[in-house]
Formats: structure tokens, sequence, C-alpha cells
């Protein structure tokens, strides 16, 4: 009798086990926080770039935006492809002088306060910083490339360029 009672108890979980299976999954939650709440958020760069091969190469036209100074920083920066509202942008960020490596590059697309934008870490190639960002969708009036360098005693520099 009770090998009987253990039998059912276990077609019993491995039926219900089974039919859970079967039933779709609840959608992943959305984050539907304001994109002020985003606007100084770190997103770690991920190491799968669509449209691009292995090593951070990157397919498409570039346009070169120039350099500029982020503290104690040149920078000189490439636009890889087009720039375009909720799209994909895709940056190659330069140092002219490595003498002492940053803490971390991040750059966004939008205003400087990054109001609806996302802040991403520049992933080190070894010639040039990562950058693959999600443009804002609307982008803000007069929106520009901007890159924050934050040295080793903590300090964050910004700059910006204009897109192409």
């Amino acid at each position: 009798m009770q090998r009987t009672s253990t039998l059912l108890a276990v077609l019993s979980i491995a039926g219900l086990t089974l039919l859970g299976c079967d039933q779709q999954q609840p959608p992943a939650e959305q984050d539907t926080a304001s994109p002020d709440a985003h606007a100084h958020e770190d997103h770690e760069a991920h190491d799968h770039h669509e449209g691009e091969s292995d090593g951070g190469v990157h397919g498409g036209p570039k346009h070169e935006l120039g350099s500029t100074e982020v503290g104690p920083y040149a920078v000189t920066v490439t636009q890889v492809g087009a720039v375009e509202a909720g799209g994909p942008g895709t940056f190659e960020i330069v140092l002219d002088d490595e003498a002492a490596a940053p803490e971390a590059i991040r750059a966004w697309v939008g205003n400087e306060q990054a109001v609806g934008s996302v802040k991403v870490r520049a992933v080190d190639r070894g010639d040039f910083f990562d950058a693959d960002l999600q443009v804002p969708d609307p982008m803000p009036e007069e929106s520009r490339l901007w890159v924050e360098i934050q040295t080793d005693d903590g300090q964050r520099h910004t700059g910006s360029l204009d897109l192409q």
C-alpha cells in the first residue's frame, strides 16, 4: 500500500512538472522607470556586439568626429555608421596619451545630464575603447556624443563632440 502511495505521489509530481513545461512563461519584467532614472546608471558593455566581427572590428562607414580634451586626456573619436533615434550607435574612442590608463571610460548620446540616455562603459580593445550605445528615442535637441573619463582618484571628467 505504501509503495502504491509513493508511486502515485511521484507520478503526480512528474505530471505536474510536465504540465508546467507546456505553459508559457510570464513575460520578463519591463523596466518602467522614467528615462531620468537611467540618467546616471552605468551599464557594462557586453562582449557580443550585433553587426560586428570578433575583436571589436566594426563594419560600416567611419566618420571622424574630431578630438577634445576630457580632463587630463586628449580624446579622438570615430563614429561608425549612422546615428538615428532609437537605434544603435557605435563609437571608437582613442586616448591620445595613455601614460596613466583611466579607471573607466563611459559614453552616451544625448544631453550633458544624460536625461533619457543610457551611459555605457566602453570596452578596451587595445587600439581603442569600444562604445556600443543605444541612442535615445526621441533624441534631445542638440544631442552630442558625451565621453566621461573616471581617473584613478575617482574624479570624473566629461567632454563632448558633435555627431555625424
